[in-house]
Formats: structure tokens, sequence, C-alpha cells
């Protein structure tokens, strides 16, 4: 097993779109920052896979088959019950919300991917 320090190339050696973020760049990161580099076309279009996102990706296990697995689930067991009610649904609607919420998730993920050197600031701000 080939540890940190014994890595053949260095970060700074990689092409862009192979690295990943070193530990000291995930914990140093500034959002506030990356923000700022992103051209508003691209603020925009993260913004609306980020509210896509928050809502129906946080949708999954909100959905229960039964009362009892709504009372009892870790999403929902706080709710009041009108809206532990509302939150029993038919399997085949509660499989639907997880495929739906997984989708928001990987488009979020796919359209981070190749921006990475740019949030992460390795790369210049958008023209």
């Amino acid at each position: 097993m080939m540890d940190a320090a014994q890595s053949p190339l260095s970060q700074d050696a990689l092409p862009l779109d192979d690295r990943i973020p070193t530990f000291e760049e995930i914990e140093k990161f500034d959002a506030a920052a990356a923000w700022d580099r992103l051209s508003p076309e691209q603020q925009r279009e993260i913004g609306l896979l980020v509210v896509r996102f928050g809502t129906i990706g946080q949708c999954d296990e909100y959905y229960h088959e039964t009362i009892e697995e709504a009372r009892t689930g870790f999403m929902t067991s706080h709710w009041s019950e009108e809206a532990l009610a509302q939150s029993v649904l038919p399997r085949d609607q509660i499989d639907r919300v997880a495929v739906e919420a997984q989708k928001s998730f990987q488009a979020l993920c796919d359209h981070f991917d190749p921006i990475w050197p740019q949030l992460f600031g390795w790369t210049g701000p958008a023209s």
C-alpha cells in the first residue's frame, strides 16, 4: 500500500481533470471565495442544482409504507401526526422519490466534478 509520502507525482504534476483535493485543501476550502470565482452563468446553474437537491434530494427517507414506520423513522420520528400521515405512500411512489433524490444528487456531482480546478483555485476565475 502506498502512502501519501510515497506518491510518485506531486498534486501539481497531475492533469487538473485527474486531480482530487488534498486534505489541507478540503480543510481550508473557502466556499465564498469559490463562489466568487464562478461566472454569473455558473452561479445560476449551480444555484438551480442546489435548490433541486435541497428540496427533492433530501426527501429520500421521508416516506414510508406505514404510519408505524414513519413514527420510528430516523428522518421522520420528530414530526407531528399530520406530517407523519403525509409521509405514508405506496412503495412505487417511495421508490420514485428515491430515484429523483438520487438523480438530483448525481446531477450536482456531475456538474461539480469538471469545475473542481476552478472551485479549489487551481485555475483562474471564469471569464
